[in-house]
Order: C-alpha cells, then structure tokens, then sequence
C-alpha cells in the first residue's frame, strides 16, 4: 500500500488524520498522579522532560516539581533523578547543598546511590 491516507478513510467518510486528544496513557497518568501516586508522577516526569506536540509543552520546571513529589512519596528512583536534577540544575537551580542530603534517603531504604560526584565534591557544608 502506498504511504498516505488508508483507502478506508474514504469509505467511512472520515478525514485522512484525525486528532481526538492526548493519548489515554498520558490522561491516565495524569489522574494517577493528581491522586498521588507516586509512580504515575515519576511517570510525568518523563512526559514533562521530552514535551509531546499537541499535548503539552516541554517544560524542565514541572519534571523537576513531579519527580520531586515522587521522591517525597518515597520512590528510591525519583529521590535519584531529584538529585541529579539538583546536582546539573534540570527545572531548578544548581543546589549541591540540598543534595549532600540525599544519601540519608538512600540508606533509610537500603540504597547506596550516593553516587562519586556528592562524595568527591568540594563543597563544604
């Protein structure tokens, strides 16, 4: 068949490219999320980091607030990417100071994701 409109759009009288609205993941999610769950906003964390056209813009600062409130419901990734989004300065300031903090979280759940850059870093605290 060659690439372009089906031959069954004709047929059923229906427009070549039709757009109905965000994708039922991301509206699922989103509800997931708004009640608090805690993969579902981690979940738009990545949504929030790539953007998707039509949907929602691509925006640092609302994957950096999601991955934040997935980290504060204690989802070991997200307390992860908070901090690496804290370390590079993704959606927020650079703050190494808040960060240095982290490893607390990490042990509270039998995690060493400290990671070198915290421990080999200069700052004084």
């Amino acid at each position: 068949m060659p690439p372009g409109p089906s031959p069954l759009h004709s047929l059923l009288r229906a427009p070549p490219f039709i757009v109905i609205g965000p994708p039922p993941n991301f509206v699922l999610q989103n509800i997931a999320a708004q009640q608090n769950h805690r993969d579902a906003c981690f979940a738009l964390t990545a949504w929030y980091l790539v953007g998707s056209p039509g949907v929602l813009p691509q925006s640092d600062t609302e994957a950096y607030l999601w991955a934040r409130r997935a980290a504060e419901a204690e989802l070991v990734k997200a307390m992860y990417a908070v901090g690496y989004f804290l370390e590079v300065g993704v959606g927020t300031q650079p703050d190494m100071k808040e960060w240095v903090y982290a490893p607390r979280f990490f042990g509270k759940h039998g995690h060493s994701l400290s990671g070198p850059t915290v421990s080999q870093s200069n700052l004084v605290v």
